[in-house]
């Protein structure tokens, strides 16, 4: 590391540091956050192992939680990573007594019931989740998402439930400080901001801003969501808003190592890189099978080579490998000298 990264390293300590949410002790406030399709065990696995002091499994139904008797349905979102731990489940819904028998089930379960964090999603702006009035449809309706989380609460018994939101449906309608100051009431433990609309998606900028209204309105640890790319992202969005944590999303899709940059600041090997590919392939073979696996790894490994020369050309080898291994092997042909790429 040059001693410009080591000064930039340092400079970032008294923004990355340990956080407690409710009884559980964060090794720091990095945060991977739940992205539908990306965040299995496997992968959630490799964020830990990267310095991620928090992960959240994929969106899981709560009515599918409790009409799945066996977890069948659930078991490939459910099952954790190699030494993930802390992890968060996230659930979603709008019937808060659906809620908490989805949530007593699951913490009866010996395996599914260890997750240490149970978040609720008040923010997913898919319309088939909308549609049912749960995701983000419920910065709408503040009275459903308070006893959402009162339900939850209840029937958590002592494990700390969180809560993600966005700022409200379109600019017209921010209500988000509103609504976290219902939720800190109602005993949600953290709430985490995506800065952007219902209507927005995932377009235009994450407004620290209000992200910085939502922080002074709350006494609970605020995570702030939005935009986060690299260490000068944690300074600008820490600068403005004067968040707890900070939530990486779709920035580390594919690249687990992520974490490891931020607190940094220096590049990640190949080798490594090559490795931690690799072992998201194993993992998701032995969760979802070998042809689940190979489709499933594809958006990763797009991700993972994006802004290389010919990249297009390394992406059409990788989606059209027919086994692990020679996907593998790909792998590891593409990151052998990642230098030469550049």
């Amino acid at each position: 590391m040059s001693d410009e990264q080591k000064n930039k390293a340092t400079s970032l300590r008294p923004l990355i540091r340990p956080l407690s949410i409710g009884r559980v002790q964060l090794a720091n406030n990095l945060i991977m956050a739940p992205i539908a399709g990306t965040t299995t065990g496997p992968f959630r696995g490799l964020c830990h192992r990267f310095g991620a002091g928090l992960t959240v499994s994929e969106l899981i139904s709560a009515a599918g939680i409790v009409y799945d008797r066996d977890f069948s349905k659930n078991r490939r979102y459910l099952v954790r990573g190699e030494a993930e731990s802390p992890a968060a489940v996230q659930l979603f819904g709008a019937d808060p007594k659906q809620m908490a028998e989805a949530i007593r089930r699951l913490l009866s379960h010996p395996e599914y019931g260890t997750y240490e964090l149970i978040d609720i999603n008040m923010g997913c702006p898919v319309p088939k989740v909308v549609k049912t009035g749960a995701g983000a449809a419920l910065m709408e309706r503040p009275d459903v998402a308070e006893a959402l989380v009162r339900h939850a609460v209840d029937a958590a018994e002592g494990v700390p439930v969180t809560v993600k939101i966005r700022s409200g449906v379109d600019e017209r309608k921010i209500t988000a400080p509103e609504l976290a100051v219902r939720l800190q009431e109602a005993g949600a433990a953290a709430v985490a901001l995506h800065a952007r609309t219902t209507k927005q998606r995932y377009a235009g900028k994450a407004d620290y801003e209000l992200m910085a209204k939502v922080k002074s309105e709350i006494d609970i640890p605020l995570i702030g969501s939005g935009d986060i790319t690299d260490s000068s992202d944690l300074e600008r969005m820490h600068a403005i808003a004067k968040v707890d944590g900070f939530m990486v999303g779709r920035a580390a899709i594919g690249r687990p190592w992520l974490f490891t940059e931020l607190q940094t600041n220096a590049r990640t090997p190949a080798g490594i890189k090559a490795r931690a590919l690799s072992d998201l392939l194993a993992g998701l073979t032995d969760l979802l099978g070998e042809k689940t696996a190979l489709a499933e790894i594809r958006t990763q490994l797009a991700a993972a080579v994006k802004g290389y020369p010919h990249a297009s050309l390394w992406r059409g080898r990788f989606f059209t490998a027919s086994e692990v291994g020679e996907l593998k092997q790909l792998i590891d042909e593409f990151f052998v000298d990642e230098t030469a790429l550049d």
